[in-house]
């Protein structure tokens, strides 16, 4: 779910109880993860910022309305085959998780059809961030759940010089400090 700057596990794991669509927002508590000898399984997150509330935009609401309306009806087309214990909001055509992998491939496939080079969907979850140009680098960072703002914003890192100085027998690399201003992007 990229226009919410989800990761592909998030995104998998997310539940309609995470959900509200009347207020517009969803909780990213967990993530669909392929276990080694347990199959797929929600899992915690890695950090505690990962956790968060998102707000959704008001056309995103709407799509997910939609899709739960159509998850509704594959439910009822299913009948006793319909497999959707954890209550998921993204499930295959008879209520089972999707495997991740599969969702990749689907992707893939997808832009192949439009004739449009496949982003790694893990790219596109950064999206958001680029076209929230203008806001906070805390915001972005808190969007997309990472941990410091150095991993959303490369631009707020320093780059290191590439010569080193010696002295007395000390080989540590000089660090450049770039001390232009930057604007928050």
């Amino acid at each position: 779910m990229p226009p919410a700057g989800l990761r592909r596990g998030e995104a998998l794991g997310l539940r309609w109880d995470d959900v509200d669509l009347d207020n517009g927002v969803l909780r990213v508590r967990q993530a669909l993860q392929r276990q080694k000898g347990e199959g797929l399984k929600l899992v915690p997150l890695k950090t505690q910022r990962s956790r968060r509330t998102i707000r959704l935009p008001e056309n995103l609401v709407k799509v997910l309305k939609e899709h739960r309306a159509e998850q509704a009806a594959e439910c009822l087309a299913a009948g006793t085959a319909w497999n959707n214990p954890r209550g998921l909001v993204f499930t295959t055509h008879i209520g089972t998780a999707i495997e991740p992998e599969n969702l990749y491939r689907h992707f893939r496939a997808v832009c192949d059809a439009a004739g449009t080079a496949a982003r790694p969907p893990a790219h596109l979850r950064h999206d958001p961030a680029r076209s929230g140009r203008g806001h906070p680098n805390r915001t972005i960072m808190e969007i997309l759940g990472h941990s410091t703002i150095v991993t959303c914003c490369p631009s707020t890192r320093r780059p290191r010089s590439t010569s080193s100085k010696r002295r007395s027998g000390d080989s540590r690399r000089t660090v450049a400090v770039n001390s232009s201003k930057r604007s928050p992007s």
